[in-house]
């Protein structure tokens, strides 16, 4: 097809703000994604020592951030997995990666992303055979159309 980008990786920060994405360029979700951003993050001049990573897979990424110098300000974050994924894992894996489980996460279910996909969805048939410059653009306003209204939407959402 003639397409470098096989699809978009990101992470949010609390309340599913959108924070850092990049291009995918081998199919499936590598770690070197997950790292990547993550250093994208400790470089981000919000960044603070409070960051708590929960990740689909943080139980396996555990290894592999800690060996990373880039990566050694978050060496003791606490890390978790999300609600909706962590029923898929171990029994082992669940007790000591539930976020209700974890310090530091209260009540976050850590499916910010899927929300955020969800939003995403109508621009895939649009952008898919964009250019790259394009498609980043696309979805760079894409994003901060989310963002704005998600910060025009606080306070307006009522729990019975």
């Amino acid at each position: 097809t003639g397409v470098d980008e096989t699809g978009v990786f990101g992470i949010t920060y609390d309340h599913g703000f959108p924070l850092a994405f990049l291009d995918m360029k081998i199919c499936g979700e590598k770690f070197e994604y997950m790292l990547s951003t993550l250093a994208k993050v400790v470089q981000h001049p919000l960044y603070n020592e409070r960051i708590c990573i929960m990740y689909d897979v943080g139980c396996k990424i555990v290894m592999y951030h800690q060996n990373m110098p880039c990566l050694q300000a978050i060496n003791d974050a606490p890390i978790a997995v999300g609600i909706f994924h962590i029923t898929g894992h171990t029994p082992d894996c669940q007790v000591k990666y539930h976020p209700r489980l974890t310090i530091g996460y209260g009540l976050k279910d850590g499916e910010w992303l899927e929300r955020l996909w969800s939003y995403l969805n109508g621009f895939v048939s649009m952008t898919r055979y964009m250019t790259p410059l394009n498609r980043c653009l696309t979805l760079t306003v894409a994003l901060k159309t989310f963002s704005r209204q998600k910060v025009e939407s606080i306070g307006t959402s009522t729990y019975s």
